[in-house]
């Protein structure tokens, strides 16, 4: 919890928000996703959490199977409401595009990330931590 955390010494530097898959296949407007994310950042500051969030883009959750759809439509209600926080200030910034990124052979279910995945995000990840641009395309 952020508490254990303060009280052993920790400080957080940066919070990463990787999440709206699920959001997507459920119908999760534009406004609910904003106001969700508004909440748990509200929270973060409420709890001294002064870092900047990093909010990715990720609403690929494809086939049926996952509850997903077997087209991907990049210009959706998630990505919309996450491509807006991230130009919003509150200490929010743009994350990676796990979206544009990954390729269907990055993910084990067409949905979460696997293996091949993991190291591409991972690798997206750091080079923004440490100033680089953030990566959009599989590489």
């Amino acid at each position: 919890t952020l508490k254990q955390l303060q009280d052993s010494g920790y400080r957080i530097t940066s919070v990463l928000w990787v999440q709206g898959e699920a959001d997507l296949v459920l119908g999760t407007t534009a406004e609910a996703y904003r106001q969700r994310f508004m909440s748990m950042v509200g929270t973060l500051r409420q709890h001294g959490v002064e870092a900047p969030v990093y909010i990715s883009t990720a609403s690929k959750c494809l086939e049926p199977s996952n509850g997903g759809f077997k087209e991907h439509i990049p210009d959706n209600p998630i990505v919309r409401a996450q491509l807006a926080l991230s130009k919003n200030g509150h200490g929010i910034r743009e994350g990676v595009n796990s979206d544009a990124l990954l390729d269907r052979d990055d993910r084990y279910d067409d949905c979460h990330i696997g293996g091949t995945g993991a190291e591409k995000v991972s690798r997206a990840w750091l080079n923004l931590l440490r100033g680089g641009s953030r990566l959009e395309a599989s590489r």
